[in-house]
């Protein structure tokens, strides 16, 4: 079966968005501050390296939820799928791309992969200069406890120069598919 909704047809690109991400994040002298839904998109994580590279001074923060909408707890579904050993299958066999909601979840871990790498490369340069983090907030009472606060901006703040902020999310249909508006 075709899965048209996973395909767009159209030839056209759009990449004023992710332009306008490039030329911030490779002009930053001081930071970039993203703070995102999701972070999958490999070229964001080619700008940031090459900024880490090119400049000793920055630093590059990011901010995403600890997990997102489509997979609800990485830590406890890769638990269950080691368990009945189809951690492997689950995240590359495409026969299970119709069953139940294997098809988000294969997404999922896709991204949370190239997330992953690009976190790798960009500690390997230099592991103090790049921080990720995700928002709690305190439930206070008898038994205090946390809740994540999931932030579904998609913004980019560099240098108190540049920011953006609007519907792109930081992937590919984002940056070059989809009809998104951001106002830098």
């Amino acid at each position: 079966p075709v899965l048209g909704f996973m395909v767009n047809l159209r030839s056209d690109e759009t990449k004023e968005i992710l332009e306008s991400y490039k030329r911030a994040i490779l002009a930053a002298r001081y930071y970039v501050y993203l703070e995102h839904q999701y972070i999958y998109y490999p070229e964001i994580g080619e700008y940031c390296v090459q900024a880490l590279r090119d400049n000793r001074d920055l630093q590059i923060i990011w901010c995403i939820p600890f997990f997102t909408e489509e997979t609800q707890d990485p830590v406890a579904e890769r638990a269950a799928l080691v368990e009945a050993d189809q951690f492997a299958s689950a995240i590359t066999d495409a026969s299970q791309l119709t069953q139940g909601n294997q098809l988000r979840s294969q997404l999922a871990w896709h991204g949370l992969f190239r997330h992953r790498q690009m976190v790798e490369q960009m500690r390997a340069i230099d592991a103090n200069r790049f921080a990720e983090f995700s928002i709690r907030r305190l439930i206070p009472g008898p038994n205090p406890s946390t809740d994540m606060i999931y932030p579904h901006s998609k913004i980019i703040l560099c240098d108190d120069r540049f920011f953006s902020i609007g519907s792109a999310n930081a992937n590919g249909r984002g940056f070059t598919k989809d009809g998104e508006l951001n106002i830098s």
